[in-house]
């Protein structure tokens, strides 16, 4: 409960993602997310599926490999 990815990991996913679908999707997608679910609570699979619709792109591949993979792998994607 209280490990590093507990804390960090969230911090790494995001950054990942900015990475692989660019700047722009990725601060409009954060400012939707946070106006239409403030005071909400939401799930993993609902960013997931946000995310996607957002960037335009299957993501399964990447939060497969960021978020639900036992290990984050040893680099960052490239930016678009």
């Amino acid at each position: 409960l209280f490990d590093t990815n507990s804390y960090d990991g969230g911090a790494v996913v995001l950054h990942a993602l900015r990475l692989t679908i660019g700047d722009d999707a990725f601060f409009e997608g954060l400012t939707q997310w946070v106006s239409t679910n403030n005071g909400t609570s939401r799930t993993t699979e609902d960013f997931v599926a946000f995310a996607e619709k957002v960037s335009g792109v299957p993501l399964a591949d990447f939060f497969d490999t960021w978020l639900y993979a036992d290990s984050p792998p040893g680099r960052f994607p490239t930016a678009p």
